[in-house]
């Protein structure tokens, strides 16, 4: 949202197309004068008749340069700065009569061709599309898509512009997706059928195609079923192969919106790992980029069908053990056969005692095992992690089981506690972000995923058990290393292409590289010594002037800026941006509309809302996440990554953050502006972390001596002072 600027601006005018009669003007245009009367005075200049059939429209951009685009009205004449340029063009009202009249007709099929050119570029333009779809122009784009043909080149493009115009149609949410029909659908599936993954003429066909199903998937239930099982599997998969980005794009997101939607998700993701689907992958997508960058929208795409497959396992991970359930029990009887296959026979112990034995040398905490696997998560997840560990990592399982040690590493306590750590670092359970893109390559083409990356992690701990010489009353500080362990490996992202070197950078990281930190070092300490009584009033002293410079760093930050994505533009294929920062003296919150990975001047920025205005909404309170267009949709707001900022009464400034961390940075920061507490859970970290910090090094002078809990007492006065001496 915009904030109002001045009376007037300096913008030039021209006329669509650019005619040599008519020369551009330098125009003062006045904000508050209606628009009529300023296109009669422009019209007058140029001595062109009917002024109301024209209406002001911002001039087409350079190919690949960002720009304003859509026609001036009431509503958004507000935002013209200083510098626009302006056309004169018909008015939607005419140009969606003529461009409507011309595409229907059955002569000259250039014209058709151009109209439907038309009809795609000025489509994006809300007031644009309301007078085309009035005009019943949506049901006629769609009965033509569902007839004509695209067998010359021509007629690819025409196909190709069809396509787009109605895509940017259905964005306006002007006409219910639920309005199409199964004709309608048969036909995309038919144009997908019969192309071809090196066709370049008609990728932009097969590409929009990809992408309208996926939206169908996503927006209709009437029609998302037959979406489901129309589609070919082998026909989606198949474009993997395709040298076109757009249609990779599509394909990867099509496929990801069929997995979020199959009723059997197993099933769905059984049926690909038999096409290969990961392989292809690795092969003609991620391998495409080995040298250089993965493009964000395939990126993006790759990390979500990554947290689909992580996610399989969620039904399992909220599951205790049933003593009824075949998997369950046939699961924790296998486990000590594969580490005693001498003491069963006929799958049987050759004893009780035996099996009391393995129980306990299996590290389990409850003489029935069962019971171990009552917390959720990971629940009987960490059982079939470790049954997958046992059957396909055999040697490295009996290893870490039967490696002599003084103090040997509880390996059920463990592995149910790892689990668990790897289910909170991959947040199993939880869909995926629209603005994520990190991914890690090795689990695009495994079947087992997390099972896997338990194999690697869980000789990790070992090894870190042996080398911090643990016992059992440092289990939990073991646990602290080890996920911060798999914590800073995971986020080398891109560069862990194999589980081979996952294991290997796991293995270089040793315990000795984790406690170098200080914040490692800090919750390793002894407590006693932090929940002293001196330490601890010393801490509540420090606190305010650490809180301070917490408080100062969210500034900076803020002082710095950041990109967000419009809420209006939040598909792939739409995406825009804008551009947010504080002035250095705090008081104006600067944004404008920018490009990607741009970073604007505070002087480009020409929306201001004075700090003194502001008030924070956070979460499900915010208007764009409760729109009730955005629910259910790709598109849709996460309430743990969403804020507003309202500003003079009740206008807003939505936001989205592709991640917690800078979603606590500008939330922190707008609270400090609000003159409220930091209020997020990173906050309180860093805090704690920098008291931890000053505390270590103010009492580093008393290292190995004990405080004592109480200061000593003071001696009482003595009986005279005749012992003090006055100098002249």
């Amino acid at each position: 949202m915009s904030t109002r600027g001045a009376d007037r601006v300096k913008l030039a005018i021209q006329s669509e197309p650019p005619l040599p009669t008519k020369y551009p003007l330098l125009y003062d245009f006045e904000i508050k004068l209606e628009l009529p009367a300023i296109m009669r005075d422009v019209c007058g200049r140029w001595s062109i008749d009917n002024p109301e059939r024209y209406a002001f429209k911002y001039a087409d951009p350079p190919p690949g340069q960002p720009g304003k685009f859509g026609y001036i009205s009431e509503e958004n004449r507000h935002d013209l700065k200083d510098g626009d340029i302006l056309r004169v063009a018909l008015s939607p009202d005419i140009a969606a009569q003529e461009h409507f009249h011309a595409m229907r007709q059955a002569g000259d099929p250039r014209i058709r061709h151009n109209a439907m050119v038309e009809i795609y570029r000025l489509s994006k333009d809300q007031t644009f599309a309301m007078k085309f779809i009035n005009l019943n122009g949506m049901d006629a784009l769609v009965a033509m898509i569902q007839t004509e043909n695209h067998v010359t080149e021509q007629d690819a493009s025409q196909m190709a512009s069809m396509l787009g115009a109605f895509q940017e149609l259905m964005e306006h949410a002007l006409v219910s997706w639920s309005t199409l029909t199964q004709n309608f659908v048969n036909k995309l599936i038919l144009m997908i059928e019969k192309s071809r993954p090196l066709e370049v003429v008609r990728s932009p066909i097969v590409a929009k195609c990809l992408s309208i199903l996926e939206s169908i998937l996503l927006s209709s239930s009437d029609l998302s079923e037959s979406v489901m099982q129309g589609i070919q599997l082998d026909d989606i998969i198949r474009f993997m192969q395709s040298p076109s980005q757009e249609v990779q794009q599509y394909a990867l997101a099509l496929i990801n919106t069929m997995l979020l939607k199959a009723k059997d998700k197993q099933s769905f993701f059984k049926q690909l790992q038999e096409k290969r689907y990961g392989k292809l992958i690795q092969q003609h997508v991620y391998g495409k980029y080995i040298n250089k960058s993965v493009p964000r929208e395939i990126a993006h795409e790759l990390y979500a069908y990554q947290t689909h497959s992580l996610n399989l396992v969620e039904p399992t991970m909220r599951q205790q053990f049933d003593r009824a359930n075949p998997a369950h029990e046939q699961a924790i009887k296998m486990l000590p056969k594969r580490a005693f296959p001498d003491d069963y026979i006929d799958d049987r112990p050759r004893s009780p005692s035996a099996a009391e034995q393995h129980w306990k040398q299996l590290g389990f905490f409850n003489t029935d095992p069962r019971l171990d696997f009552n917390e959720v998560p990971p629940g009987v997840l960490a059982l079939f992690c470790m049954i997958h560990f046992a059957k396909t990592k055999h040697d490295a399982f009996t290893h870490l089981l039967f490696s002599p040690s003084d103090n040997q590493c509880p390996f059920a306590r463990a592995s149910i506690s790892l689990t668990k750590i790897l289910c909170s670092i991959f947040k199993i359970g939880e869909p995926p972000s629209d603005l994520a893109y990190n991914f890690l390559p090795m689990l695009l083409w495994s079947d087992n995923p997390l099972e896997e990356i338990f194999c690697a992690t869980i000789q990790l701990l070992f090894k870190t058990w042996r080398e911090m010489r643990a016992t059992e009353p440092d289990y939990e500080k073991v646990m602290v290393v080890v996920q911060k362990q798999i914590v800073t490996i995971v986020q080398q992202g891109s560069t862990l292409s194999s589980f081979d070197v996952f294991k290997a950078k796991l293995f270089e990281l040793s315990y000795k590289k984790i406690i170098s930190e200080s914040e490692e070092k800090t919750q390793l300490l002894d407590d006693s010594v932090w929940n002293s009584k001196p330490v601890t009033e010393l801490r509540d002293k420090l606190r305010p002037e650490i809180e301070g410079l917490v408080k100062q760093q969210r500034l900076k930050q803020l002082v710095e800026g950041a990109l967000f994505p419009k809420i209006s533009a939040l598909k792939k294929s739409k995406r825009a941006y804008f551009y947010c920062r504080l002035s250095p003296n705090h008081k104006v919150l600067h944004f404008g509309d920018c490009e990607e990975n741009a970073r604007p001047t505070l002087d480009a920025l020409d929306n201001k809302i004075p700090v003194s205005d502001i008030r924070l909404e956070i979460g499900r309170d915010c208007p764009h996440v409760k729109d009730p267009r955005t629910k259910g949709t790709k598109g849709q707001v996460q309430p743990e990554l969403g804020f507003s900022v309202y500003f003079e009464g009740e206008q807003h400034l939505d936001f989205v953050t592709p991640n917690e961390s800078i979603f606590a940075i500008w939330t922190d920061g707008l609270s400090v502006l609000c003159k409220d507490k930091l209020i997020s859970k990173a906050a309180t970290e860093e805090l704690d972390t920098l008291l931890h910090m000053d505390l270590k090094l103010r009492l580093l002078d008393v290292e190995n001596i004990t405080i004592p809990d109480q200061p000593p007492p003071i001696p009482p006065n003595p009986p005279n002072y005749d012992f003090a001496y006055k100098l002249d």
